[in-house]
């Protein structure tokens, strides 16, 4: 029977290439989770827990000595060249018996491929550490992030094992010794982590679609039509929406005779920098009550995932809502959303993270629709894509709830309007 089902993975494996290719995004990821299903089921706990202490941090510090040594810009493309370990230990101005070392912990698993003796070729992932993308993400967090996730448990202590909630004083600040500071602070000072940071972004960015392409959120059906009449109207507030052109490209899509201006609001140093070809940049500030009245759609993009606690996503819902028409204007959050149950670890590892460098956290569709219900919206639909991992949901303003006073919209933090 064991050898029956070995050789029904290896034909499996033969088709892997072919499978890649040719299989749905959804029935892809499936394939993965019930390998590492096999997996798990497959191996002991001792060997569990080796993999986890000694092969995954082993494996992380090889990738990171591997992109400072140009071993993969030496590899080049995938089945490009062969490099002996002496070679690619020249290059790198390295002792060639610590490089081999690395080399065959990569190979061991599977970032390159061990094709002689002390002979190595590219894998696709050794090819693609090769961007800078790939590789600001891998020096962001080994040299930038690593010690924070160290320091966790310690933080913890010190606030009793609470779920962290301030953003100017959680794990992020505990590590590096610096109360009161937000993470995007210490980046306009530290400009090198920063640029590490936005290439991390990029590579997650990469190859998912904006959030009116390739049929996700029906931008036309749900806020064209019905919306701005004239170019005077504003079609879409994006708050906060950082600095990666998202308008100028939304713009040309609509094409020219789709009506209403597009505004992004962001940091002054953002705003100094947009090419505002298509839209409009303004300084604002989502701890304040929003300026313009009126519009089809406000959006807050990956914006309430950097706060944990409802209040403060409250105060800043808060803020928009006097803004809004009622019956017209839509709020739009393109978010991750966690599952209520079988949650995968490409959301959870996330979730993670963003509570260690924002002391924020993803939301499950529970949590947010119990957020946004508890400021008076409703959720008029949530739109997925099957090659992103975010989702787009629309809301509006509830009917039968008084929203004329601004004031009493921002003053403490009541559960209800």
């Amino acid at each position: 029977m064991g050898s029956d089902a070995i050789s029904r993975l290896k034909a499996l494996l033969a088709e892997a290439r072919d499978l890649r290719e040719t299989l749905p995004n959804a029935d892809r990821l499936q394939l993965i989770g019930l390998t590492e299903a096999l997996q798990h089921e497959l191996e002991r706990p001792d060997e569990a827990v080796f993999r986890l202490t000694f092969n995954q941090p082993g494996h992380y510090l090889a990738i990171r000595l591997a992109i400072q040594w140009g071993v993969f810009e030496a590899l080049g493309d995938v089945g490009e060249s062969k490099k002996t370990t002496t070679q690619l230990a020249e290059s790198a101005q390295a002792d060639p018996r610590l490089v081999a070392r690395f080399l065959r912990h990569l190979a061991a698993n599977g970032t390159i491929r061990e094709v002689d003796l002390d002979t190595y070729q590219s894998t696709r992932l050794s090819a693609s550490l090769r961007q800078k993308s790939f590789k600001d993400a891998i020096h962001f967090m080994f040299d930038d992030f690593y010690n924070v996730g160290w320091k966790v448990p310690s933080f913890l202590d010190t606030i009793s094992h609470r779920n962290p909630a301030e953003i100017e004083n959680g794990p992020f600040q505990y590590a590096y010794n610096m109360p009161n500071k937000s993470l995007y602070t210490y980046f306009g000072e530290n400009s090198g982590m920063a640029q590490r940071f936005g290439g991390m972004i990029q590579m997650y960015n990469a190859g998912k679609p904006f959030f009116w392409e390739d049929d996700w959120f029906p931008i036309k059906e749900r806020l064209v039509e019905g919306g701005p009449k004239s170019d005077e109207d504003v079609l879409l507030i994006d708050i906060g929406g950082g600095d990666a052109g998202d308008l100028g490209i939304l713009r040309k899509a609509l094409g020219p005779e789709v009506k209403g201006r597009l505004i992004l609001q962001e940091l002054k140093h953002i705003v100094d920098r947009a090419d505002q070809d298509g839209y409009e940049a303004q300084v604002g500030d989502w701890y304040e009550e929003q300026p313009v009245k009126g519009a089809r759609a406000y959006m807050l993009q990956h914006i309430l995932h950097d706060y944990s606690s409802d209040d403060e996503c409250r105060r800043i819902l808060k803020n928009i809502i006097p803004a809004m028409t009622p019956g017209y204007s839509k709020l739009l959050i393109k978010e991750l959303l966690i599952p209520d149950r079988n949650a995968p670890w490409a959301l959870t590892s996330l979730d993670v993270n963003v509570m260690q460098s924002l002391s924020g956290q993803e939301r499950t569709e529970s949590q947010f629709r119990n957020l946004l219900e508890s400021v008076g919206f409703k959720i008029d639909g949530m739109w997925s894509h099957k090659d992103a991992i975010d989702v787009v949901i629309e809301a509006s303003l509830a009917k039968g709830i008084d929203f004329g006073l601004s004031t009493s919209l921002n003053a403490g933090n009541d559960d209800q309007l």
